[in-house]
């Protein structure tokens, strides 16, 4: 059976790597100067070791990084508002990259098309109905863009984690 532990840099408390061992006395080939270990694996990038105490902490991510990975996961809402379909004067239409791009062949060439809605219903649209339906999916697209654009600005400007943590960006999305 082998132990396993977890270096970190004794300066910064920061975890580098997991290591295996068969006695305690064999972490001392890996620890010296500035590397230390804790016992167990430990998630390297939600925690570090507080280089006083020598305790496993929680890590605080850097403003940067949580600004990083709010941007991240705001993305993603954005991809499933836009794929999540749409409201238009005819029913709920999908807007899978598919779909989206089936609105825009045809944008290009409007025409009376019999077209398939989110339900499985048959809508018979005349070529002023297909313009207005294909309008009505490229506004619900622009408004998704806009709006993670929006998130984006209000996402760099924070100053701190705290204003980060109030930014909500799964609610306010268009549906």
């Amino acid at each position: 059976m082998s132990i396993q532990a977890t270096l970190y840099n004794k300066q910064t408390g920061e975890m580098f790597a997991q290591v295996s061992a068969q006695m305690l006395e064999d972490f001392a080939t890996y620890t010296s100067g500035d590397v230390g270990a804790v016992l167990g694996t430990h998630d390297m990038a939600a925690f570090k070791v507080d280089p006083e105490t020598g305790s496993v902490v929680a890590r605080v991510p850097t403003l940067e990084e949580a600004k990083a990975a709010k941007w991240q996961q705001a993305k993603r809402c954005a991809t499933k508002a836009l794929h999540n379909g749409c409201e238009t004067s005819f029913g709920r239409v999908q807007t899978s990259e598919a779909s989206l791009a089936a609105f825009e062949r045809l944008a290009a060439l409007p025409r009376a098309i019999d077209w398939t809605m989110a339900d499985d219903s048959i809508v018979s649209l005349s070529a002023e109905d297909a313009a207005l339906i294909c309008a009505e999916v490229f506004a619900h697209s622009d408004a998704c863009h806009a709006y993670r654009q929006a998130l984006r600005s209000s996402i760099e400007a924070a100053e701190d984690l705290a204003a980060l943590d109030l930014i909500d960006i799964n609610t306010g999305w268009p549906e």
